[in-house]
Order: C-alpha cells, then structure tokens, then sequence
C-alpha cells in the first residue's frame, strides 16, 4: 500500500514542504507534518496551486514522484525474464506525472498525449530504472516543451 502524503510551495519561505495536507472552510490550505508527536502543530501555509500528492513511484534515483512533477520516462523491452539482454527500448516520453480519470497513472505531454502506466510497467515499491523525475511543472515548465 502506498503512503499517502503531499507537498506544496509555502508562501513564505517558497520551500517545499511534505506531509498532510489540510484545507479550512476559509479555503486556506495548510501541510502539516506527519507523525508529529507536539503540543503544538507546526503548520506551513502553501500556494494551493501547487499542492500534489505523491504517486507512490520512486525513479531511477530514488526520488518520490508528486503529482506536477515532470518525468522522463523510457520503456526498456528485455529478451526474457533474467532482464539480461535488451530487445529494444523506446524513444523516451516527458511529461507531467498526473492521475487520468482519476484513476490510472501516466504521463501527460504538453500537447496532450502522453501514456498511462498500465499494471506492471512501473512499480511502487521500489525504484524504478525507466523512470527519473526532472523537474516539476511550478519550476520548470519550460521542460516540457523539450
């Protein structure tokens, strides 16, 4: 089961913070920490544009992936099972990491196509080598036009 987790610019600082994320009836959006064991609750007020929740992918690195991140993705076809011999890798896809129909996971180019990661073509528990997250689409939206 993936963790359920988001992230969002705060305000003040322009940092990205992690953790739950909550919205009060004045439509204020707040992430506050998770596991947090305090007598007060340390809070960070962010851009709700930017607040995205994590996909439960991690890439090539190790780096989790949110909705809004920018993502390099290049499917690798083995010969057989021991992933020992290559039989083709396709050209590469960049877009942004977001749920279609609110359900699968793909791929979104800016023109509109992209992919949809179908079940097993990447994993959410552990790092995925066809995958690496470049950017995000808050601070570098020019690529997506590479």
């Amino acid at each position: 089961m993936r963790e359920i987790k988001f992230r969002g610019l705060d305000v003040m600082t322009g940092d990205w913070v992690y953790g739950s994320h909550v919205q009060t009836g004045l439509g204020m959006h707040y992430i506050i920490p998770q596991n947090l064991i305090a007598d007060a609750i340390p809070q960070s007020k962010v851009d709700n544009t930017t607040v995205g929740q994590f996909t439960g992918l991690k890439d090539k690195n190790g780096r989790e992936g949110f909705i809004g991140d920018i993502a390099n993705y290049q499917r690798i076809q083995y010969t057989d099972c021991s992933r020992s011999e290559i039989e083709e890798i396709s050209p590469p896809v960049i877009g942004e990491l977001y749920y279609a129909d609110g359900i699968w996971l793909g791929l979104r180019k800016n023109d509109g196509t992209g992919i949809i990661f179908m079940p097993g073509m990447v994993s959410g528990n552990e790092c995925n080598e066809e995958l690496e997250i470049i950017g995000n689409i808050y601070e570098n939206p020019d690529l997506l036009n590479s």
